[in-house]
């Protein structure tokens, strides 16, 4: 059969005997083991489809994951949101004596004007008291404040709202003076400006409803409480 082979590819080539060689070689190659070459022939085109496939989906993930970088932020966070909260404060209340009698109670309006910023009120009330050698002084703080904020996507996730801002309020303070000393004791009342400033964030659980925790100086060192967006 060799011979056959080599009677029949000798006409159309030229060159060496190498080439005849090599061509019969190849011949019997393909007839001996045509199985081998059948498995190759169909695994290299399913590799290539499989590699094609993988970089197919590849692609899909990265442009999703683009995507989604850029709308989230704007989804917890837009020009327009209103957002009201009620606000418990533990600790430093803007400008306050003694020590807390109860914890800070406030509630807050907000609106976004910008894709970015806010601005909104705080109306927070609090008691304290301070002690001396032979009685007592009790405060009670009523604070008026404005708030402006600048929301930023810092956690990039649709339901988490980052933001950080400053507050200038008003502090209406009231105090009583008790005595163990008969006829000593008064009361008198204040006013003062407050400042303030915080970092925070909302956890939005719906798309309504939200935690919230700021820390800062204003209605306490820690603020914690739930947001209600309208």
């Amino acid at each position: 059969m060799v011979g056959i082979y080599r009677n029949c590819l000798t006409p159309y080539f030229s060159g060496p005997v190498f080439d005849i060689d090599f061509s019969t070689t190849y011949i019997l190659n393909q007839l001996t083991n045509s199985s081998s070459v059948q498995v190759n022939s169909f695994s290299e085109p399913n590799n290539f489809r499989r590699k094609l496939h993988m970089k197919k989906l590849l692609l899909v993930v990265v442009a999703i994951t683009m995507v989604s970088s850029m709308m989230f932020g704007q989804i917890a966070f837009k020009n327009g949101d209103t957002n009201v909260s009620g606000l418990i404060g533990i600790g430093g209340f803007a400008g306050g004596y003694g020590t807390s009698t109860l914890p800070a109670l406030a509630a807050s309006y907000e609106v976004g004007i910008t894709e970015n910023v806010s601005v909104g009120g705080i109306f927070g009330y609090t008691g304290t008291e301070e002690s001396f050698g032979f009685g007592k002084v009790e405060y009670s703080y009523i604070l008026i404040g404005a708030r402006g904020a600048y929301h930023y996507d810092l956690l990039h996730n649709e339901k988490i709202d980052t933001y950080g801002g400053i507050m200038l309020g008003y502090n209406i303070v009231s105090s009583s003076v008790s005595s163990t000393i008969p006829g000593f004791g008064f009361s008198a009342s204040g006013n003062y400006l407050a400042f303030g400033g915080f970092i925070g964030g909302r956890y939005y659980f719906t798309p309504q409803l939200a935690a919230q925790a700021e820390l800062g100086y204003g209605i306490g060192l820690l603020t914690v409480g739930v947001s209600y967006k309208l």
